[in-house]
């Protein structure tokens, strides 16, 4: 799904393009300015499989947040340009000047992820 084809409100699953491997299935979009000011700030810790898409964002923080995140900065085509595992309780992440969106995910659930790699995202059905 390119980004244009990207509807409001809908869910989403992201998937590595290049092996198929999915990294989250229920992936929830915040791209209005109270949705990304608010992130995921008084949500319960999210299961692997779920994750927030912050559009735009170049830097994330996680004060009043109880738990790790996992965060993966994409260009304007979903390509990767920055990646923090367990980004902990009360941190900021670095500034990525080439970035367009960010990926939220439960701390842990990625491995590793390396600049370069595109990710393609499917709207789930309702």
């Amino acid at each position: 799904m390119t980004p244009t084809e990207i509807q409001r409100g809908a869910s989403f699953a992201c998937y590595l393009t290049d092996s198929g491997k999915a990294l989250a299935l229920n992936i929830q979009r915040a791209d209005t300015l109270f949705a990304r000011m608010r992130g995921l700030l008084g949500a319960p810790k999210q299961a692997n499989g779920q994750g927030l898409w912050i559009v735009p964002c170049k830097q994330v923080h996680t004060a009043f947040m109880p738990y790790d995140l996992d965060v993966v900065f994409l260009d304007r085509e979903h390509i990767v340009v920055g990646f923090v595992s367990r980004l902990r309780p009360w941190r900021l992440s670095p500034f990525f000047l080439g970035a367009h969106s960010a990926l939220e995910l439960p701390g842990g659930s990625v491995e590793r992820m390396n600049p370069g790699q595109r990710l393609t995202f499917a709207r789930n059905k309702d």
